[in-house]
């Protein structure tokens, strides 16, 4: 056997512990850097929380944007960036608060925190994906039916909500904002007994502790509801005395003491004003307008005028001001307060305002430029909102349906698609409504109701029957129980050259269905077509009620039995 020679062998050994060390040293190394990497991140996040604190938004968003270049996937820093933007009122927060959960799946608090984000900036779809997120062993608490129900009740579904927030109250009973949530439900329910409790309830927690100023505008509202104005009026004023009553409980103050009449009106209006200034230009803009709603927008220009002239400039407060001049019809005043000036964020109201002064001199080029940049300036929900709201106001139907139209081209638009849809509903628009029912269908291809309409109003106008027969029947299989999507069916069968099908598939439906108008127009042309026409009278007669589209009234009329 070969012996292996001593000093051949120990150069490898060497050189294996010399490896060996280098790679100890590569290890620690790069371990330390990812430490050293992590705890600046962290240091990062922790002085820009302190930053936010002291009110420094500008250095803590630069801040928490070093500390996102070291580590992009840090769920800290996405968390803090959620928690800034939400400062900040941003939208943005919603989509960093999806992010913190993406980053760090699992978590209940955060995806619980994504829902609040959601709700607070009006995203229930949005709010309901965070939901679905949170984990299963992490649903079995209050804050996770509190969610649940807030999210139902912005969806307007008011007996869900209640569920949730009753289940909330069994699980923290003790709980008072809990109570305050199920209180508020029940106060306006057409069970007196559950009302009484209510009432019962809100008056316990008005007299002290976290949901005292909530507790106390909802017997507000709950006793305004019941036309119990005498009872709101002294809960008013006992809310004005709590600590965190904001400026407009002094709003509703004034409601209750004019809609009652009361001596002490002119005082309490005289202490708002002087209030006013002191809290925020939102406040003296919002005093303004109260001003002007109780037909009175010369005393309230009047009042602005003696303010400081920078708070009387500040873009809120010019907004009062302008709707005070259309008020009264000071076309050169309006213009002359908004042509010159900047607005910030508001700038797509400067515009708007500055069309409407160029529409009352009857300047109409000027009044089509200005209300086309108002549009073009609009870059969020609540600005195409709010320029929707002012174009309804102003009885202006050709540009709410420019301002609509953009809207429709913006995400979270669901809102304006459906104005848009009413509104071409309203003049028998078929075209409108069908190129409104594919932007929704392209928003969101899971929509049903959208992709229904989408085949409904094809079939109308006679484009894509094919595609339009394969959608009908794929919505129909799923839920043969719905009356629209049976009719929708019915109608492509028919089109189809197959109305004996069609019949049968609506002669599944309920008879009380079929008498329904809108369904009694589908069932009565398939009737018709199927030679059953004495069967079908009654049907032409109940179709005549509903909101048919010319295209409907074209069909029923073509068959429809002579009289």
């Amino acid at each position: 056997m070969t012996q292996l020679d001593p000093e051949a062998s120990s150069l490898p050994r060497q050189w294996i512990k010399r490896v060996a060390v280098v790679l100890v040293i590569l290890v620690v190394t790069l371990g330390g850097w990812r430490g050293f990497r992590q705890w600046q991140v962290g240091r990062l996040v922790k002085e820009a929380h302190e930053l936010v604190q002291r009110g420094d938004y500008r250095n803590a968003m630069l801040t928490l944007q070093r500390a996102l270049h070291i580590r992009p996937t840090s769920p800290e820093v996405a968390r803090g960036m959620a928690e800034l933007t939400d400062k900040l009122q941003m939208p943005f927060s919603v989509d960093w608060r999806r992010s913190v959960v993406d980053l760090n799946p699992g978590s209940a608090d955060d995806a619980l925190a994504w829902a609040a984000a959601s709700l607070k900036f009006r995203q229930p779809h949005s709010a309901e994906q965070a939901l679905a997120a949170v984990p299963i062993d992490g649903r079995k608490n209050a804050g996770y039916e509190t969610a649940v129900g807030v999210t139902a009740l912005s969806e307007g579904n008011e007996g869900e909500a209640e569920k949730h927030f009753a289940r909330a109250v069994e699980l923290a009973p003790k709980n008072e904002l809990c109570q305050y949530n199920l209180a508020t439900i029940r106060i306006q329910s057409p069970d007196a007994k559950l009302r009484a409790e209510a009432v019962a309830v809100l008056e316990r927690l008005a007299q002290g502790g976290p949901a005292v100023v909530f507790a106390r505008r909802a017997l507000i509202n709950g006793f305004v509801h019941e036309k119990k104005l005498d009872e709101a009026l002294r809960w008013s004023a006992e809310l004005l005395g709590a600590e965190g009553a904001a400026f407009r409980d002094r709003l509703t103050y004034l409601d209750l003491l004019k809609e009652l009449k009361k001596p002490e009106l002119a005082g309490a209006l005289a202490e708002a004003q002087q209030a006013a200034p002191k809290e925020s230009p939102a406040d003296v803009g919002a005093l303004v307008n109260w001003m002007r709603f109780d037909g009175h927008p010369a005393e309230a220009l009047q009042w602005v005028q003696r303010l400081d002239p920078k708070l009387a400039g500040h873009p809120q407060v010019a907004m009062a001001r302008a709707e005070c001049l259309i008020a009264l019809g000071d076309w050169p005043g309006l213009q002359a307060l908004v042509e010159k000036s900047k607005w910030g964020t508001l700038e797509y109201a400067r515009w708007a305002y500055l069309a409407r002064a160029m529409r009352g001199a009857d300047n109409t080029s000027g009044f089509q430029a200005m209300w086309s940049q108002a549009v073009q300036s609009a870059t969020t929900r609540e600005q195409f909102g709010q320029l929707a709201w002012m174009a309804t106001r102003w009885g202006w139907k050709q540009e709410l349906r420019k301002v609509l139209a953009e809207a429709s081209n913006h995400p979270l638009s669901d809102w304006a698609r459906q104005m848009l849809h009413q509104l071409y509903l309203s003049e028998g628009d078929t075209n409108g409504l069908l190129n409104v029912a594919e932007r929704a269908v392209q928003a969101d291809p899971k929509n049903a109701a959208a992709r229904n309409n989408v085949a409904m109003l094809s079939l109308l106008l006679k484009r894509n029957r094919d595609k339009a027969l394969e959608t009908a029947r794929d919505l129909y299989q799923k839920a043969p129980e719905n009356p629209t999507f049976a009719s929708t069916y019915a109608f492509a069968l028919h089109q189809a050259g197959r109305a004996p099908e069609g019949l049968a598939v609506l002669q599944k439906l309920p008879a009380a269905t079929l008498r329904e108008p809108s369904v009694a127009a589908y069932y009565a042309l398939l009737l018709s077509a199927t030679g059953a026409g004495p069967e079908a009278e009654p049907y032409f007669e109940l179709a005549s009620k509903a909101p048919l589209l010319p295209e409907e009234k074209a069909l029923l009329q073509n068959v429809a039995p002579k009289k």
